[in-house]
């Protein structure tokens, strides 16, 4: 998805047209410029959302298996150390929900400054282009 542009093919493209106007070409490259930052904005609120959907996965089969293991130490039939077992199951569960918690804000945290970059780059670059048009 992303579009990488070399500064030589960018003076190729202003210097070698066939109509030899170079605004035109200018322009051009600038839409790609900022097509390509819309797409890497869609992008990442994409990876926030199913980021979010993942955490909410997650929590939900790890609150399944709590469930199961506590219906497990209601059966009568277990042995102390077996019971035992089950109970540090269910610390562990815990432990890593609260990883999952602490990680997914951590991830959620990054996206979003990377997205506020990408904003920010935009709304710039489509003010000078404006400032640009204005003049030509």
């Amino acid at each position: 998805m992303d579009q990488e542009f070399n500064s030589s093919e960018v003076t190729k493209e202003l210097y070698v047209t066939e109509s030899g106007d170079a605004t035109l070409n200018f322009r051009h490259f600038q839409d790609l410029k900022l097509d390509s930052l819309k797409e890497q904005i869609a992008d990442i609120e994409l990876m926030i959302q199913t980021r979010h959907m993942l955490h909410d996965e997650l929590l939900r089969d790890m609150e399944k298996s709590k469930l199961g293991i506590a219906n497990q130490l209601q059966d009568g039939t277990l042995t102390p150390e077996d019971k035992t077992k089950l109970r540090v199951a269910i610390i562990e569960i815990d432990q890593k929900k609260a990883g999952e918690k602490l990680q997914a804000f951590h991830d959620i945290s990054e996206l979003k400054k990377d997205l506020r970059e990408h904003q920010r780059e935009l709304r710039d670059r489509t003010m000078r282009m404006e400032a640009l048009d204005s003049f030509i």
